[in-house]
């Protein structure tokens, strides 16, 4: 039989659970809805380099998604998929921070 702290856990973790398959689920609609309106305009830096005729030089890296894309022939899948593996990214490491600040938590 449980005891009810070990119950009192187990909910807390569905629920949490349930919280993050929502904001994933939300954050999903919120660049299906955005993507579409993008602008393809350069950003704030890219536009002042260009005036200064700043140019690129080569780069020493390309990246992990050049371009804000993942190349799969489609262009809007391509940023639509970036988008999530970004969030994707940051949300793991958010979830690496928030480990390591319980354990440190925990040890004291």
């Amino acid at each position: 039989m449980e005891n009810s702290s070990t119950a009192v856990v187990t909910d807390e973790r569905k629920k949490v659970r349930k919280q993050v398959m929502v904001s994933a689920a939300l954050i999903a609609l919120l660049l299906l809805v955005l993507i579409p309106v993008a602008s393809s305009n350069p950003d704030g830096l890219e536009r002042v380099a260009g005036d200064l005729s700043a140019g690129e030089g080569q780069p020493v890296w390309g990246g992990l998604l050049p371009g804000y894309g993942f190349p799969v022939g489609n262009a809007w899948l391509g940023t639509f998929l970036a988008g999530m593996i970004g969030v994707l990214i940051v949300f793991v490491a958010m979830f690496l921070v928030a480990k390591l600040i319980m354990l440190r938590r925990i040890s004291r």
